[in-house]
């Protein structure tokens, strides 16, 4: 997301230069305190935010060291006239001590080691996030070498050093600011909705870096997150409270206004900060429990229930909710304004915009998570829409830098769009335009193609690629389990077809009654490589995918073409039922889609995706929908409104795997004392206190 902006029009505050820091700052999003509730424990003193010079020219930042020869000549520049500037802080405990008004080394606090300290965060975090990117590039060792990978999480830290730095420094002021009842409450404002901008960029740090992936270390950057933005949320409170309280003069009301107009958006911004973080820790097992406290229980295990078991539990559903209010307050603030100011130049318009875009983007996703097909498909098409507009003014106006950030926000909307409609009966037509529009936004973002370029494959063979596919997320462990009990029955029908004799028939069962030859069945080693193509698929293992998908195709087509049109299944109730073949056809040809998808073969997975669709509209009732019958690996119809018509192609293959984490029906895993105070590490904001277990929650 898009960090607030905040005005710099605020010259009659003591304070003043303090707004132009923040600002310069909020464009770059993020934040990180290690421990307490930093806008409530006391401060440390002086020491925590010492800056020593040494005799090798090396400069240590509260015990962060920079050696000249390993960073940037940004970074040593920015570093130097921080260490420069390190007397202020000193001076400015003197004058405290000595009953000194320190207003004046105050301000020069602000717009100098402030200043410097939030420059040097950003520039650690953009260089973390590029290398951190590089990792990904193929090869790896011609983009990195050793020297520069140690440096990754050295980036992280240094960024985070630097704004816990600043995030001191703030407190120290306000500490100083709030028991001086002659200043003025725009001087104590100004201050904490600095620190409440450098607790949500803190925040963000920790978010980039457990985006995209899952294990105890991401859970915890992500319960971190969730933490320093309900400190940025503490203090945007803090300053809303100082300005509502106050009574400007007639010259300051319009001036007044436009600060708490500005500090409404902040809470805008944060709400769907907040909703967001708290989707994501949804996937990584929290909900809420009895006492509104967070409890986590197996990782992923809400996103198991709701799309393999399709039912939620209290408290997952109430998780789930919460993470919607916060995302519906903060779009009402952003619509409420533009409502407002309608017609209006609107300074920071396309990025509030962007920032309504993801607020509906993750309600449509909570509506996905509740199995809401239609709201989730309603969500997605304002969020595109918002986003589309951000798109053509940057696209248009050669921002192509900009373009391709909001390009990349939209692939994960517009996959939400289409997957919806796969949901929904008679969206069809809609689910292939979507779809379309989906490949055309992936490949801009990757390729920067014009949009309007007719779909085309990328070439590049299986070893140029194996760095460059996409994912479509972390595996779990059970599938491969899964993978190898399919491969192993595979083999072993492959070894009795060599087996075939003159008459072409491939084995003899011998009964009490007699004996039985079966001939070679396309659908049956069809439908096994589909099973395995598609398990391959969610382990992004994409070219072997490919491959079993165009081989199940191929086999599906030719049982087909033989007149074996159906074939005995059974549904949840183990009663026999028609099964067309057609429906695994279409579910082979859906997957090769995917799988195509994130090879880059843009035209052919739209292809194969629109003949898909061809048959699903063929063989469906009109209520009927293709997702609600392609079925899931569990052997049970895991939607709202199950089909008794259809069932998975898997069901007839097996019944005694499972998809997912292991998890007890009732969706439990590992448990935590849910009645944990915060003394003892858990954080009660709003009436909801947040913990976890201690393998993955740190006590703060």
């Amino acid at each position: 997301m898009r960090a607030p902006h905040l005005s710099v029009r605020r010259c009659w505050l003591v304070l003043f230069c303090a707004l132009a820091i923040i600002a310069t700052s909020a464009g770059r999003e993020d934040h990180v305190c290690e421990s307490g509730t930093c806008a409530e424990r006391d401060h440390p003193g002086p020491d925590v935010v010492r800056v020593i010079l040494s005799g090798d020219g090396s400069i240590s930042i509260r015990g962060e060291t920079y050696h000249p020869a390993r960073y940037s000549s940004d970074v040593m520049r920015t570093v130097r006239q921080v260490q420069r500037s390190s007397h202020l802080l000193e001076q400015l405990e003197k004058e405290i001590s000595n009953g000194d008004n320190p207003l004046d080394t105050i301000v020069d606090i602000i717009s100098s080691i402030i200043d410097d300290l939030l420059e040097l965060s950003v520039l650690h975090k953009e260089q973390w996030m590029k290398d951190l990117a590089l990792q990904f590039e193929e090869p790896v060792a011609e983009v990195l070498n050793d020297h520069s990978l140690e440096l990754v999480d050295d980036h992280f830290n240094k960024a985070a050093n630097a704004y816990e730095t600043t995030s001191l420094i703030y407190q120290r002021i306000w500490n100083f600011l709030e028991g001086d009842l002659l200043l003025s409450i725009y001087d104590q404002e100004t201050i904490s909705t600095g620190q409440s901008t450098v607790f949500a960029q803190f925040s963000d740090l920790f978010q980039q870096r457990y985006n995209g992936r899952m294990g105890e270390s991401a859970t915890e950057d992500c319960s971190k997150a969730y933490h320093y933005l309900m400190q940025a949320r503490l203090w945007n409170e803090k300053s809303m409270l100082l300005l509502r309280s106050s009574t400007p003069r007639a010259f300051e009301r319009e001036l007044h206004d436009q600060v708490i107009q500005e500090q409404s958006l902040n809470s805008g911004y944060l709400s769907i900060r907040r909703g967001i973080v708290l989707i994501d820790l949804y996937t990584f097992g929290f909900k809420l429990s009895d006492d509104n406290s967070m409890h986590q229980s197996s990782s992923g295990t809400g996103v198991f229930n709701s799309l393999v078991l399709g039912k939620l539990d209290e408290g997952q559903r109430s998780h789930l909710m919460l993470a919607m209010s916060n995302l519906e307050d903060g779009a009402q603030v952003y619509n409420a304004f533009f409502a407002e100011n309608e017609g209006q130049y609107i300074e920071f318009e396309l990025e509030y915009t962007a920032n309504l875009a993801d607020a509906y983007h993750y309600m449509a996703s909570v509506h996905t998570y509740m199995n809401e097909w239609e709201e989730a498909s309603d969500k997605a098409k304002t969020s595109m829409e918002h986003y589309e507009f951000v798109f053509d003014e940057y696209y248009h106006t050669s921002m192509t830098a900009e373009a391709i950030d909001i390009a990349s926000q939209m692939i994960s909307t517009s996959l939400i769009q289409f997957e919806t409609f796969l949901y929904l009966p008679r969206k069809i037509d809609d689910a292939k335009d979507s779809f379309r529009r989906h490949l055309e936004i992936r490949r801009f973002a990757m390729r920067q193609t014009a949009l309007d370029q007719p779909l085309s494959d990328d070439t590049t063979n299986q070893d140029g690629f194996a760095h460059q596919q996409d994912s479509f997320g972390d595996t779990d462990d059970s599938l491969e389990e899964t993978l190898q009990q399919y491969m192993a029955q595979l083999e072993d029908y492959l070894k009795l077809k060599q087996e075939t004799g003159p008459d072409g028939t491939y084995y003899e069962t011998y009964f009490d009654e007699g004996a039985s030859t079966v001939t070679h069945d396309s659908l049956y080693e069809g439908s096994m490589r589909l099973a395995i193509g598609s398990l391959l698929l969610d382990m992004s293992k994409l070219w072997e995918a490919r491959s079993e998908l165009e081989s199940a195709i191929t086999l599906l087509r030719d049982g087909i073409s033989r007149g074996d049109v159906a074939l005995d299944a059974y549904d949840d109730n183990g009663n026999l039922v028609n099964y067309p073949v057609e429906i695994d056809l279409a579910n082979a040809l859906l997957n090769l889609a995917y799988a195509q998808m994130g090879l880059h073969q843009w035209k052919r997975s739209y292809e194969a995706f629109e003949e898909s669709m061809r048959i699903f509209e063929v063989e469906l009732h009109d209520d009927e929908a293709p997702m609600n019958n392609a079925g899931l690996v569990t052997g049970s119809n895991s939607f709202n409104e199950p089909s008794d018509k259809y069932t998975s192609w898997r069901d007839r293959l097996s019944s005694f795997f499972q998809l997912g984490p292991t998890a007890k029906e009732d969706g439990s895993g590992t448990g935590v004392d849910t009645t944990e105070s915060e003394s003892s590490g858990g954080i009660q904001i709003d009436s909801f206190e947040f913990t976890g277990n201690s393998s993955s929650t740190p006590h703060y």
